[in-house]
């Protein structure tokens, strides 16, 4: 795994994390999609400081595609993605606060496996 943050244009974690098992890792990621948000709380606060803990309430994941990979979004009550997933490949997964920095490391991923 990797915990870190990209900040050229703006401040948002990310957190890579690897898996043996794709099917085993999908299916995780849409069930831990319920208390996601709670749980990336302090992480989503970096990039969006408004963002408070509304208990257990939390909004639908929605498909989305960045990068031509497909990513599961969540936005607040604006519509502003707060944070994001998506496995870059069957073993790679990213999770992020802002479309930016998702495009920006999927990016990175897939040159240096396309180089190798």
């Amino acid at each position: 795994y990797m915990i870190g943050a990209y900040t050229y244009d703006v401040q948002s974690p990310f957190i890579i994390l690897t898996n043996t098992f794709f099917q085993n890792a999908f299916s995780g990621m849409l069930e831990w999609e319920k208390s996601m948000r709670e749980d990336f709380l302090p992480l989503i606060q970096v990039s969006h400081p408004k963002e408070i803990s509304y208990g257990t309430v939390n909004g639908p994941f929605e498909d989305a595609l960045v990068s031509n990979v497909d990513v599961r979004v969540l936005k607040n009550d604006k519509s502003e993605i707060i944070l994001l997933y998506a496995f870059a490949d069957k073993d790679t997964l990213v999770i992020t606060t802002t479309e930016t920095a998702l495009k920006f490391i999927l990016d990175r991923l897939l040159t240096v496996r396309t180089i190798q």
